[in-house]
């Protein structure tokens, strides 16, 4: 801790303010005029700033509840589901009982306090206590020590992470920018593949077998099993024996990532949540199959269903797809590994640009909280 620097829990240099939520069943509590946030909100933000909400209040709303108004200026989190969401509240704002609004005193500055949470989310975290979800009490948040200098000196603190998180998230934008267009530039290549393809179409019901296997409950499966079980979107648990002795080609059926791709180890066991579709004939590879289901077929078209979308064998059957000789089959094979190869690498290389990224921002972040920036 660097010299002159005071450390005090925040709830001697924040006032700390509870959420709460009007009863949803009370029309009169709901209405368009006080804002209100919640944790589900702030995940969904692009920006440390909030002067808007999905959903407000009435005015008797608020006075009927637990919420609070916080001032402009201070700093909402979200303290359980998850813990650590921030957002610096442009208007006066209310939220519920997921979020505590911390209002800094005239010693602290909005945006050292704003950072000083954002470095400590981990801390916080570790703080949470229950058994269902993790909550940080208000008492905890309280407690928590925090390091006070000079207020000319928070200032410059400030302004050095200000102008290193400018460039880091640009630099977050061009690396997030290039990932999508290598997957996008993989799509491309595997769509054109396809759309040249001199071959009848074929509807799936004729040229595969298309299930779904037995589901098996959580408590059936083990720890210690020597099979893996898969489900919806891929490895989901171990079992003592298996279904599938083949690799087998998955379509997620049920559920929001209806249409998702996978493919099956040997000697597993395949539930119901994936629907397995599997080549009749020899003249039709697994390899070419998922392929074209990945890059050719809009599996949108087929999914029933509002409240909770599914993929039946019914919607999925006439689906129609090229299937040309097995010559050109290898041949669309062959060129999509080698470019997925390449894209592979390019994904690779901007991810790790991602986590370094990340891990230069923490780095900062505790460099400023133990007076090494200024």
């Amino acid at each position: 801790m660097k010299a002159g620097w005071e450390v005090k829990p925040l709830g001697e240099v924040c006032a700390v303010q509870n959420g709460g939520t009007p009863k949803s069943n009370i029309a009169d509590y709901w209405g368009n005029e006080v804002p209100w946030l919640t944790p589900k909100d702030m995940g969904q933000q692009g920006t440390a700033y909030v002067g808007d909400t999905p959903r407000k209040i009435t005015q008797l709303g608020l006075s009927k509840c637990s919420a609070k108004l916080v001032p402009i200026g201070s700093v909402i989190m979200s303290t359980r589901a998850p813990i650590g969401h921030l957002s610096i509240n442009t208007v006066p704002m209310a939220f519920n009982q997921g979020c505590r609004g911390l209002t800094p005193s005239e010693n602290v500055d909005l945006k050292f306090l704003f950072y000083f949470l954002l470095g400590n989310v981990e801390p916080l975290q570790e703080l949470g206590t229950g058994a269902t979800f993790k909550e940080l009490s208000a008492g905890a948040l309280k407690g928590f020590q925090m390091p006070i200098p000079p207020l000319a000196e928070q200032k410059q603190i400030v302004a050095v992470l200000d102008a290193a998180f400018e460039g880091l998230t640009r630099a977050k934008e061009n690396a997030e920018a290039n990932l999508q267009n290598a997957r996008e530039l993989f799509e491309s290549l595997a769509k054109q593949h396809f759309m040249e393809i001199d071959g009848e179409f074929v509807s799936l019901g004729e040229c595969c077998e298309i299930y779904q296997p037995k589901t098996i409950s959580k408590k059936e499966m083990r720890e210690d099993g020597e099979f893996i079980v898969f489900g919806a979107n891929g490895p989901i648990g171990r079992y003592h024996t298996y279904n599938h002795k083949e690799p087998q080609l998955l379509v997620t059926c049920r559920g929001a990532t209806c249409g998702f791709i996978n493919t099956s180890e040997p000697f597993s066991w395949i539930t119901g949540n994936a629907m397995v579709v599997m080549p009749k004939q020899a003249g039709l590879e697994r390899k070419y199959l998922e392929a074209i289901f990945k890059g050719f077929v809009d599996f949108s078209q087929v999914i029933t269903g509002a409240a909770q979308p599914q993929i039946t064998r019914a919607s999925l059957s006439p689906l129609k797809i090229p299937v040309p000789d097995l010559q050109t089959q290898h041949t669309i094979i062959n060129a999509l590994s080698a470019a997925r190869l390449c894209i592979d690498d390019l994904e690779a290389q901007y991810t790790t640009k991602l986590t370094d990224i990340a891990d230069l921002r923490q780095s900062l972040l505790q460099k400023a909280f133990a007076g090494d920036l200024t």
